[in-house]
């Protein structure tokens, strides 16, 4: 939040920034105050700032769902992480708790394959129906990028476009990109 202050402060155009958080986090029973009083301390707007939960969180989702129903009240994001891991239950997407799916980087791999192909075009699909905004992560070559991109994904991020870099060099690199458009 601080680094999110100082970049606004400095008439960057910020983007928001995700938070992991465990399945042990989200039974804090004040885990949404605290993240509340956080971007109050920092005085930045909710919408700078988006909780991701993997699907293996989800069991046991009533203690939970009302958790992240807070949080998107506070009007945080919600993203499920590594979607198409583990055991999918496509009802969890029914559910209208998140804002964001994000596919795992084991189903974007798959591409170039028939039925890893079919998979995600279906996946994509359903979840953009339902409302939902699709992120595809782990993108490592531009085969996957065009395919992913013909498929209409939302956002598309991986080593492909950069690796992960500490916030000096992600300052410089956007500096360069705003640069580069005017």
């Amino acid at each position: 939040c601080s680094q999110q202050v100082e970049w606004q402060q400095q008439g960057f155009h910020i983007l928001p920034v995700s938070v992991n958080l465990s399945r042990a986090s989200l039974y804090y029973s004040d885990i949404v105050e605290r993240y509340e009083n956080i971007l109050k301390e920092y005085r930045l707007e909710a919408k700078y700032i988006q909780i991701e939960v993997t699907e293996s969180a989800m069991e046991g989702k009533a203690d939970i769902l009302k958790v992240l129903g807070q949080f998107r009240h506070m009007g945080v994001h919600i993203l499920m992480d590594d979607f198409g891991t583990g055991y999918s239950s496509l009802a969890i997407l029914s559910m209208r708790c998140f804002d964001t799916l994000k596919l795992d980087k084991s189903l974007i791999d798959q591409i170039g394959e028939e039925n890893g192909e079919t998979l995600l075009y279906h996946v994509i699909s359903m979840g953009q129906q339902l409302g939902l905004h699709i992120t595809a992560e782990g993108v490592e070559n531009t085969m996957q990028l065009k395919y992913l991109q013909k498929l209409n994904c939302d956002d598309i991020q991986g080593f492909l476009f950069a690796r992960p870099m500490p916030a000096s060099d992600y300052e410089n690199l956007m500096c360069s990109f705003v640069s580069n458009l005017t």
